[in-house]
């Protein structure tokens, strides 16, 4: 008997992962490929009227570079903050990806890029700045801003050595990323 109930328990306890579900699936069918058309289309004329409203392209030098670049053996990235450079919020809060973003720009430069979260990241969520406190004769420490002003973007770059003098600063209006830290990689 104790045989019996056993095998009806198990099969109560099996017999619902046999059950089977019908599922219905309604599918509507459009003209899809000429909507994308159209929206792509619209995509494309919208991107054309920003770009036509943006400023010429312009750099103005505040600091020129006055000093020799192979004096020094590391680029310290204090302060970097990328427009559109993070996705989620943990990014956003630790910055994490504008400074990953940016230090792959500088990855040609004949310097070593310190990016402060992969050095250290601990000291980086007590103190953000905490390769400014390092003072290296031989680093130059980075702070690189994005910003969006109407429909132009505005990238501004300042250079300092360890005794805070700036080495380098200057503001850019629609000019690549790349050709903002040209110099640090092409000396």
């Amino acid at each position: 008997m104790k045989k019996l109930l056993t095998l009806i328990a198990v099969l109560f306890i099996i017999a619902p992962a046999y059950a089977q579900e019908t599922i219905n699936v309604n599918v509507k069918k459009d003209d899809s490929y000429s909507d994308a058309i159209k929206a792509r289309a619209a995509v494309t004329a919208a991107n054309a009227a920003v770009a036509a409203a943006m400023s010429d392209p312009s750099s103005s030098i505040k600091t020129p570079l006055e000093v020799d670049l192979n004096n020094f053996t590391t680029i310290a990235l204090i302060g970097v903050n990328l427009t559109g450079a993070c996705t989620t919020p943990v990014e956003w809060a630790m910055y994490r990806c504008s400074f990953k973003r940016f230090k792959q720009l500088l990855s040609f430069s004949p310097l070593t890029v310190l990016n402060p979260i992969e050095e250290n990241k601990k000291k980086y969520k007590k103190n953000r700045f905490f390769l400014r406190d390092i003072k290296d004769p031989n680093w130059l420490y980075v702070y690189y801003k994005e910003s969006k002003q109407g429909v132009d973007d505005a990238r501004s770059l300042v250079i300092r050595d360890s005794k805070n003098k700036v080495l380098y600063s200057a503001t850019h209006i629609n000019v690549a990323q790349a050709e903002v830290v040209s110099f640090l990689t092409d000396f």
